[in-house]
């Protein structure tokens, strides 16, 4: 009889907003995005949804959210109508999907130095394991979905999860096949408008110009059963 492999597998997709630093010119917000998938709750027919109606838009490419909304790169040249249109199919897939999110923020005003910095997304992090122990605990393999993009954010993740056990970090893979981390990186650029929103922060008006305020109110609402 073929052995039947039952371990259990979270898949987690992170993506991060704003420069690490404090050069000159560099985003005042800072943050970081988790996608939480396991792997034995299929997504297939979500996928196959979200890529037969992004394929009837014509477009098969990196969701980008900074691009999509400013429409750069990809988008240039999109009618805001268009990536509105591109942008619900992505929402409504990350909505849809049996998977869990997590964002936190930091105002780097408050900090003067990379290494309060560090320490403080250290222990954001930290927070997130403890408060949820018992779920992590759950899995024999936890595989970390992180291009590597910020070679500071890599090493505190790296530190943190690492202590859990079968812990794994993959930074060589194809950003647009993986449409969860499309999702990761669509929530650093949400949860920082519900973040400006709910601390007073103007928005900018590209922002204002793709989202209106009654949206951020929906999203928040909708989001919330995913939180973890």
């Amino acid at each position: 009889m073929a052995k039947i492999n039952l371990n259990r597998r979270l898949n987690i997709f992170g993506d991060e907003t704003g420069e690490f630093g404090f050069a000159k010119g560099s985003a005042k917000l800072y943050g970081v995005s988790l996608v939480f998938h396991e792997q034995s709750a299929s997504i297939a027919s979500e996928l196959n949804t979200l890529n037969t109606r992004l394929s009837h838009l014509n477009f098969n490419s990196m969701i980008h959210m900074g691009d999509l909304v400013s429409g750069h790169e990809d988008f240039e040249g999109l009618e805001i109508s268009e990536r509105r249109k591109i942008y619900t199919q992505l929402y409504r897939f990350s909505t849809a999907i049996p998977a869990k999110y997590h964002s936190f923020f930091i105002d780097k005003k408050a900090f003067d130095a990379n290494t309060t910095l560090e320490k403080c997304l250290e222990n954001f992090l930290r927070e997130l394991i403890l408060s949820n122990l018992e779920y992590f605990q759950n899995f024999d393999e936890i595989k970390m979905y992180y291009d590597g993009g910020q070679k500071q954010l890599s090493k505190i993740i790296d530190k943190v999860f690492g202590e859990l056990s079968g812990y794994e970090r993959e930074s060589n893979f194809d950003h647009t096949e993986k449409k969860l981390f499309q999702v990761a990186d669509m929530l650093t650029y949400i949860d920082k408008l519900l973040y400006k929103y709910d601390n007073g922060i103007k928005f900018s008006n590209t922002e204002i110009g793709f989202f209106d305020y009654k949206t951020i109110n929906r999203i928040k609402r909708e989001l919330k059963g995913h939180r973890l």
